[in-house]
């Protein structure tokens, strides 16, 4: 999509749509602006609009996650109290003594979204940010030079 827009006396601007979502609710574009004298660029950003959805579609979606919630809960309750009921009766020395999850901890920078947990975890990684006067002096350590 192009667009020219230009009001008198003000630089002329090009709109052009470079990317969108999957629905209408998300448009970027590159929206430049042209010198008014030469009609060059004179300089280009890039421009994402949004939109919110419609109340009445939120309303239904609203009613969707509360119904499926009700799903959950309702399958769910059963095996939370037989999981309840078992270790009340357990021996207290031997919930004591049962493995505990290994929490690791990584930086942002480690984290791989091409990573899957295991069906049974017995851990969780959390990652941490760093100030970024950290994470320069980091980079600078990791890459040999001093």
């Amino acid at each position: 999509v192009r667009s020219r827009h230009r009001a008198e006396g003000h630089p002329q601007v090009l709109i052009i749509a470079l990317a969108h979502s999957q629905s209408e609710l998300s448009v970027t574009y590159a929206f430049g602006v042209l010198d008014p004298a030469r009609l060059e660029l004179s300089h280009l950003i890039g421009v994402t609009m949004t939109s919110t959805l419609p109340v009445h579609v939120m309303q239904r979606f609203r009613r969707l996650i509360d119904e499926m919630t009700e799903g959950l809960d309702a399958v769910s309750e059963p095996v939370r109290a037989r999981i309840e009921s078992q270790m009340r009766q357990a021996d207290h020395n031997d919930l004591l003594a049962a493995p505990r999850p290994e929490m690791l901890a990584k930086f942002a920078e480690e984290f791989n979204p091409r990573s899957r947990r295991a069906p049974y975890p017995t851990g969780q990684t959390l990652y941490w940010n760093q100030p970024a006067d950290e994470s320069a002096s980091r980079m600078s350590d990791s890459s040999g030079s001093s």
